[in-house]
């Protein structure tokens, strides 16, 4: 949420409505109780007055000034000069409004066609790709279960997201529900300042939908937006620094797949950019035989056309996110009784390439220092990246 700015004067907002946008910028104007006057010249009275005045009450001529240019005897007219905040134009005169600037439109989401269900190559993703790593196991532990923050903080770990402000549709449910249930509303707290707060350039709606993930990607921003509870009605917006979209796209066909009996529980997880491809990971946080074993997917897509360039294998990343490092992809898949593995996959084709069996489902994958440190469930695993 973006702070309102108040005006100290009438005359302020008449000013700006009066100028140009580019007026309303500059530095703040002089308090209006005390305008600072413009130099007048000295009338004849006041020459007489002043010091520097002959006998005669002619102004002395000063040596330290140029002398004054001789006027012309066809002068031509001052230009008058453009009305602002701190010079307002006098009364009565009509000054044309500068045009306001006008606001990014929002870019039409291609709507992408249901998605193969098994491991499928259409064409290779043309990125860099750096020698194939294997992942060799350093350490692990158990954690706490809820010691989460701790791990980000004793590791100096953090998702490349950012924080998003409160959910309007969460707030106005959390109130319905209270007035529902008969309690008292909730006391009006101040909102912690966020540490990674959303840049103006990303909107926190889109065509309705409220946004539910920011991702900061090189060079872009990958923001993920869903309309209201429905895990059904996903967007996919990638944004260039300027906050211009190169991609808009609609998943709404990957909510579900014949194994779940059209619920649509499927939800988008994590989302990332590498060399202009586009890598987004759809799950469904249930039993793999929810959905016939046809969820937790990772697909391969050129975000300006929607074309799918490959699909994973299914059960391979139902984790919070995945890590895109130098042309692989390191995801991990698990839930309750199931298997639960670390996959490594070949980012230009999609496929595993290596399987590593952890003792609980993977939910964050990260790399500091060289060191990927995956958090799993009630495990913390430290893994070396090999290369031959």
């Amino acid at each position: 949420m973006q702070p309102y700015l108040v005006a100290r004067g009438s005359w302020l907002v008449l000013g700006c409505l009066l100028a140009s946008s580019s007026a309303c910028d500059r530095d703040p104007p002089t308090d209006a109780a005390d305008p600072v006057a413009p130099e007048q010249p000295l009338t004849e009275a006041a020459a007489d007055r002043s010091p520097a005045a002959s006998p005669s009450g002619e102004p002395k001529p000063d040596p330290t000034r140029s002398p004054a240019p001789t006027p012309s005897p066809n002068p031509s007219p001052t230009p008058s000069p453009t009305p602002s905040p701190t010079n307002p134009a006098p009364a009565g005169t009509t000054v044309p409004l500068a045009p306001a600037p006008m606001s990014r439109e929002e870019p039409e989401p291609r709507v992408l066609p249901a998605p193969p269900l098994a491991y499928t190559l259409f064409a290779e993703a043309p990125i860099k790709q750096g020698p194939r790593p294997t992942l060799v196991q350093r350490s692990a532990k158990r954690n706490g279960i809820i010691d989460e923050e701790k791990w980000f903080e004793r590791n100096h770990l953090e998702l490349p997201t950012w924080d998003l402000p409160p959910s309007p549709s969460g707030t106005k449910a959390m109130a319905a529900m209270r007035a529902k249930l008969g309690a008292p509303p909730l006391p009006l707290v101040p909102a912690p300042t966020p540490k990674n707060p959303l840049p103006p350039e990303i909107p926190t709606t889109f065509q309705g939908e409220e946004i539910v993930e920011a991702i900061r990607g090189p060079g872009c921003s990958i923001a993920i937006y869903r309309l209201g509870y429905s895990r059904d009605h996903h967007r996919v917006v990638i944004r260039d620094d300027a906050g211009e979209s190169l991609g808009a796209l609609d998943f709404s066909a990957y909510g579900h797949v014949p194994g779940d009996g059209g619920h649509g529980r499927q939800e988008i997880a994590w989302a990332q950019v590498q060399d202009g491809v586009l890598f987004v990971s759809t799950r469904h946080m249930g039993y793999a035989s929810d959905t016939g074993g046809l969820n937790a997917f990772i697909t391969a897509i050129e975000p300006a056309t929607g074309e799918v360039l490959w699909r994973s294998e299914p059960l391979v990343s139902n984790s919070h996110n995945f890590l895109v490092r130098d042309g692989w992809v390191i995801t991990g898949y698990g839930f309750t009784a199931e298997p639960d593995f670390l996959f490594v996959l070949d980012g230009k084709t999609g496929e595993v390439v290596q399987r590593i069996k952890v003792k609980s489902g993977p939910e964050v994958i990260l790399e500091k220092d060289g060191v990927i440190h995956v958090r799993t469930y009630d495990r913390d695993y430290r893994f070396e990246a090999k290369t031959k």
